[in-house]
């Protein structure tokens, strides 16, 4: 046979199948068939074997980075498609955060509102020859800042967010006097504290966490007559 396929001995049965393995595609060719008494005969035609494959892995999903209970229960992943995915299947871990809808591309996630912290959403595609790989997981983090909103909310700015650990705070002209900062996790422990004169800083200020771990934080901003909360993703 071509390809350095070698040689094979065929039990006396006609007509006869021989099963193979190959690693990918692949065109052989009968060469020479001998009989068992020693006859040779040339062989004639050609086999061509195409190579069907499971779906490669997908791109990690696309998803919010943080979901705040306050502002919504659901968010949409997506996925780009797969060349030769036929239907595409969707986990979370952990399991118990949230739902899905849908098993496309495109899913609508329904999350679980008693259960807050870090949650890693993945994909993976399927043909007729099975699954492919899990993507990679995207992360996202939910949490609940129910009841901590006040009146000074909507004028109280921070960005970039999610942050690497540089935040700008935009209170606006509302603030005067002694400022107090704090910075909370999702345990309620502060982690994070600075007063500042706010007569000095023209309504904004930098704030510094470069020191603390990814994850979702809490600022809190207490001066005379002001009262603000607003969330905080950092990502580096």
């Amino acid at each position: 046979m071509a390809d350095d396929m070698g040689t094979y001995e065929i039990p006396p049965s006609s007509p006869y199948t021989m099963t193979m393995i190959p690693e990918g595609p692949m065109t052989m060719g009968l060469l020479t068939v001998t009989d068992m008494n020693g006859c040779e005969n040339i062989g004639e035609g050609t086999a061509t074997i195409t190579m069907n494959y499971a779906p490669a892995s997908p791109i990690a999903p696309i998803t919010p980075d943080s979901v705040d209970y306050v502002e919504t229960t659901q968010s949409t992943a997506q996925i780009d498609a797969v060349e030769n995915a036929t239907a595409y299947e969707w986990t979370m871990e952990p399991a118990t955060a949230g739902t899905f809808e849908g098993e496309g591309m495109e899913v609508l996630i329904n999350w679980n509102t008693e259960y807050t912290g870090t949650v890693m959403v993945m994909a993976r595609a399927q043909n007729d020859c099975g699954f492919g790989e899990w993507s990679p997981a995207t992360e996202v983090v939910l949490s609940s800042t129910v009841g901590l909103y006040t009146n000074n909310d909507q004028n109280f700015k921070l960005y970039p967010n999610p942050s690497d650990g540089n935040i700008h705070l935009d209170f606006g002209n509302e603030v005067s006097g002694k400022l107090q900062i704090n910075v909370t996790n999702t345990l309620g422990k502060v982690v994070f504290a600075e007063e500042i004169d706010a007569n000095t800083i023209n309504g904004k200020h930098l704030l510094e966490l470069q020191q603390l771990d990814n994850g979702v934080y809490l600022i809190q901003i207490t001066a005379i007559n002001y009262n603000a909360v607003k969330q905080l993703v950092i990502r580096k």
